[in-house]
């Protein structure tokens, strides 16, 4: 039961972190980049996608967040013009209302 607790309260810790670290102003660093979300393009290739141009720092944050936020499966096709100082908030809002 110990470690059980111990795990639980570690893993809310790295949660915590991971939010904490990713929600930096970026505003600094920023950069413009055109996107194309294919129709049938799966969150991981959005996400490798996103990552390749600089807009996001994390596939597998982006991943979480999309489903942790019950996104899965509503994000758009199309064409999006997107900024490196974002949050993935902003980011995954664009691209389920669409282009």
């Amino acid at each position: 039961m110990y470690k059980k607790i111990i795990g639980i309260i570690f893993l809310a810790g790295a949660l915590v972190a991971m939010a904490l670290l990713f929600s930096v102003d970026k505003s600094q660093d920023m950069k413009t980049t055109n996107i194309e979300i294919k129709k049938g393009e799966n969150i991981w290739i959005t996400a490798g996608n996103l990552k390749k141009e600089g807009i996001i720092e994390s596939k597998i944050y982006f991943v979480w967040y999309v489903y942790k936020n019950d996104y899965r499966g509503k994000i758009k096709a199309g064409k999006y013009i997107l900024s490196s100082n974002l949050k993935t908030s902003e980011i995954t809002m664009i691209l389920v209302a669409g282009d």
